[in-house]
């Protein structure tokens, strides 16, 4: 299989939004985190003892969190110019420096994030071309927030090392409305910047959880410089057209990326349940279909979960009554049965019945009398074991 074919598989998983649907486990997704020797579990646990270091120093998070920020920054910023100096032209070099020295990292809240059609946030960084970084403030867990914040971090200053874009726009119809986006080619950035960024932490020892919506992003932009004998700097500042018709001069490759796209783009960031998205290409037109992000997904499995257990624990109860009904039951036969012996008694006596049929109606009825006491008191033993259960 040729470099094309490997290349348009590739596209087609991302299409079909196959990653979207077929969501590895948490042990799955550190496997394919961990290569090279890198270990992210143990990036994060030593960054984590680091921040928690940190913060006993301080009594206010919001210092904290800033402080930590532009402290990472002024680390990662120096070694990255120094990594990639051959491919950081004049315009990426004064952005990266900017970043500290004009404090352009801009803590919002959640609510305050920038936010898709969906109404929900892409994630919690967001990079501007005026060098500009947003990046949201921990909630909860300040120590774990700050840590993967910094992972975030990470990613957005890469995002300042090149301007890869080409202005054009992204064209789709929602609705009946005409829409578009300057998003083209934001697979092969997106997948360029996560591939940078886990590359430097590892050869850095830094913590860098890779986001997983860009995975086949990254195996994207992996084969692409694989197939052109390419470093991640040296796709910095070019055309992805041109990339990708230098792989194939025929153009059938931009094309079923442009398709591709398109399809991500429309499916996963502006389909809802209840709108109609659709858009054109080579002069056919597609409808978009309905995808949950891996965080929608994940949510949705947790509500699956907490409805299944009520659900199992009402069934449980129900199945316990019915065994108490069950063994009150046999208890009631029982007694009936000790009633009819005894009348048979009074009979056999009243007609002058032989006192050893009398004698053998008498073991008869202690045996039943005595079973009916036993499964009585394991009844009521059950019952009061059930409750305290």
């Amino acid at each position: 299989m040729n470099d094309i074919d490997q290349i348009k598989i590739i596209l087609e998983k991302i299409r079909t939004n196959d990653d979207m649907i077929n969501i590895p486990s948490k042990d799955e997704w550190t496997k394919m985190i961990n290569q090279d020797g890198y270990d992210i579990e143990t990036a994060i646990s030593n960054s984590e003892r680091i921040l928690k270091e940190k913060y006993a120093k301080y009594t206010d998070d919001k210092a904290f969190f800033e402080d930590c920020l532009y402290e990472y920054a002024s680390k990662v910023i120096p070694l990255i110019k120094k990594d990639y100096a051959p491919y950081l032209n004049e315009e990426a070099i004064k952005r990266l420096d900017s970043i500290v020295a004009d404090h352009k990292i801009i803590v919002r809240s959640f609510d305050e994030m920038p936010v898709t059609k969906r109404g929900r946030n892409p994630s919690s960084g967001y990079a501007h071309s005026d060098g500009s970084i947003e990046l949201q403030a921990p909630k909860n867990n300040v120590i774990s927030e700050t840590r993967r914040q910094l992972d975030i971090l990470l990613h957005e200053i890469f995002h300042q090392t090149h301007r890869w874009r080409v202005g054009a726009d992204l064209n789709y119809i929602i609705d009946g409305v005409l829409c578009s986006k300057n998003m083209s080619g934001f697979m092969v950035e997106e997948g360029l910047v996560d591939k940078c960024a886990i590359d430097f932490a590892k050869k850095h020892g830094l913590s860098c959880q890779p986001n997983y919506s860009y995975n086949l992003y990254m195996n994207l932009v992996d084969k692409i410089e694989k197939s052109l004998n390419m470093s991640n700097g040296e796709l910095f500042n070019t055309d992805y057209r041109q990339v990708l018709n230098k792989i194939d001069k025929t153009g059938e490759l931009l094309k079923c990326y442009e398709f591709t796209e398109l399809s991500r783009y429309t499916s996963l960031f502006q389909k809802t349940k209840t709108n109609t998205v659709t858009f054109e290409y080579d002069g056919r037109t597609y409808a978009s279909e309905y995808v949950l992000s891996p965080q929608e997904r994940i949510k949705q499995q947790h509500q699956e979960e907490n409805e299944i257990a009520p659900a199992k624990t009402a069934n449980d109860k129900i199945a316990k009554i019915q065994e108490r009904k069950a063994l009150l039951s046999q208890h009631a036969v029982i007694l009936q049965e000790i009633k009819r012996r005894k009348e048979l008694e009074d009979n056999s006596l009243s007609k002058g019945t032989q006192t050893k049929s009398r004698g053998v109606i008498d073991i008869f009825t202690c045996i039943l009398f005595t079973l009916a006491i036993s499964i009585l008191t394991f009844t009521i033993t059950y019952f009061l074991l059930s409750k305290r259960l």
